[in-house]
């Protein structure tokens, strides 16, 4: 069994079956990881699926600010975790696209380790155990030997906004933060790389 084909069922298994729906599920053309506004509040997709509080496909947002009315629960029910105040559920009609940064070529062509490793910054990119986020460094750091990758994730299960013992490698919000090794980071495959969920799983590799 491949690495992405094992990611893949560990993810359907920690994710539980109802989740599921959430992790494979798709509205027209939006996706889980994609980014959006909805009346000039700009967040990510972190949801999309049935909800027990109203008939239909709802898509479920992790707003930037706290503009939202939940933290990913409504009526007793949990489709996905976030800050309270930050979670939003809406339906696909209300929602405009906003495009991610797109990923630095110039960046990439410059270090030694995008090519080593089959990855550039701005990828999509599944770390080992299950999380999805957007490659935003890839090198060495001060923290530990080896060549670590600095993920910004989809969701709030992070470690960290970036930074760690004091020296930034990114920036994002934490704690969508996450280091891996390199070597457990692989690039997201274009036809379902914003469909997973993050899993919300602990991994050892992780700072």
């Amino acid at each position: 069994m491949n690495e992405w084909i094992y990611l893949t069922y560990k993810l359907a298994y920690n994710l539980g079956k109802e989740s599921i729906i959430s992790a494979i599920s798709h509205v027209g053309d939006w996706e889980i990881g994609d980014r959006c506004q909805i009346g000039g509040r700009i967040g990510n997709i972190v949801y999309i699926g049935p909800a027990r509080f109203a008939p239909g496909e709802w898509i479920g947002i992790v707003l930037d600010q706290p503009l939202g009315k939940n933290d990913g629960s409504v009526d007793g029910h949990r489709y996905f975790s976030c800050e309270p105040n930050h979670g939003l559920f809406c339906k696909a009609s209300k929602l405009e696209r906003v495009e991610s940064p797109s990923p630095s070529t110039e960046v990439s062509q410059n270090n030694p380790f995008c090519k080593e490793y089959g990855v550039e910054i701005g990828d999509r990119v599944i770390v080992s155990g299950g999380k999805c986020g957007r490659l935003r460094f890839l090198g060495k750091t001060d923290f530990k030997d080896g060549v670590w990758a600095g993920v910004e994730l989809d969701q709030p299960v992070g470690k960290n906004d970036g930074s760690v013992q004091g020296k930034r490698y990114f920036t994002c919000k934490a704690p969508y933060g996450l280091f891996a090794a390199a070597s457990k980071v692989i690039r997201a495959p274009d036809q379902t790389s914003a469909k997973f969920k993050v899993c919300g799983s602990n991994c050892i590799f992780c700072f």
